[in-house]
Order: C-alpha cells, then structure tokens, then sequence
C-alpha cells in the first residue's frame, strides 16, 4: 500500500514540475515587451485579420513529436482595450500518439463568447506587439500559453507561442485579404 501510494505522489510531482520547466523562457519573453500600449497610428495599421501556421516541436514526458497549429485571428477594438477572437486547428504527432487534431476558439469579445469556452487577454504593446495570453479549458495543452505577435509592416505579424511543458513555436500570420505585396518573404 505505502508503495502504490509513494508512486502516485511521485507521478503528480513529476507532472506537476514537468508544466513549469519553462517558466524561465516565459518570464523572459513576458518581460522584453513594453509597458506602454501602442499608438493609434500604429493600432490602425494592426487592426485586421489573420491567419498562418505555428510550428513547435513536443517534448513533453518523452513523447517527442511535431505541432503545426493554422491560426485564424481576428483584431479589432483600441490600443488600451484590444478585442480578439482566435480560432485554432492543431495536428500533432510524436512518438506516443501517433496522430491527433484539436481544435480550440479564444475570445474577448462578449456579443462572439456564445459557444467559445475559453478566453483571451490581449494587451498591446508599444511599438508594434501584440500579447495575448490562453485562457482554455482546465485539460487543454494550451492552458497558460502565451502569445507575442510582433508586427513587421506590410501585413505580417511574426508569432512566437510559449505554452507550458517545453513547447515554444514560432511563425508568420499574413493579413487578409492576400493582395500582391502583402507580407512579401
């Protein structure tokens, strides 16, 4: 009995400090941005929707393994109060599962919060950044993931995504609609 019980406690420690490894890239990415909202000026060019993939590689409790995440994001309301509607599609694979889909829905937006689960808060950041921090459902992987999208002019925005357990990805979100010269590589 005091065996069976040593190994449960020693598996809820393991999961336990396996989702805070990567506090320390967390807080360094939280703390690079600027305390400052953007200006209206730079609000206006950022205002608009999105949409690109997120890659990441999985390194969590050994399952390594490959993320792609499509993003559909869409940005509107002020600099002081930005609104946000996201919508994701994640395909997973790695050693222990060998395919998976999820998809999940994140807002702000109290009149689009019919049927979404999870929230966003989104905070602007002068110059040109755009943090939004993963507010899903108790289970999902994205649980206190975070967002930082810097927007490079042009229609793109560069992501990189921090969720907790060791997985960072990074990509490119292109402004719709797709017209010639928009977020040229």
């Amino acid at each position: 009995m005091k065996t069976s019980v040593s190994l449960l406690l020693a598996a809820v420690f393991t999961v336990v400090l396996s989702g805070c490894m990567a506090m320390h890239e967390r807080r360094a990415v939280r703390e690079d941005v600027s305390p400052n909202p953007m200006s209206l000026s730079a609000w206006a060019q950022v205002v608009g929707t999105y949409v690109g993939p997120i890659r990441s590689a999985n390194r969590r409790f050994g399952n390594d393994g490959v993320n792609t995440m499509d993003v559909r994001l869409e940005i509107s309301g002020s600099p002081e109060y930005p609104l946000i509607f996201l919508q994701t599609r994640t395909a997973f694979s790695g050693a222990l599962i060998l395919s998976g889909e999820r998809a999940e829905t994140f807002t702000n937006i109290p009149e689009r919060h019919y049927g979404v689960r999870a929230s966003v808060a989104a905070t602007s950041h002068d110059p040109d950044q755009l943090r939004l921090m993963l507010k899903s459902q108790p289970l999902s992987p994205t649980l206190g993931g975070f967002m930082t999208l810097t927007f490079r002019g042009r229609g793109c925005a560069e992501v990189d995504f921090i969720e907790h357990a060791g997985r960072r990805g990074d990509g490119i979100l292109k402004r719709l609609p797709r017209l010639p010269g928009v977020c040229r590589e």
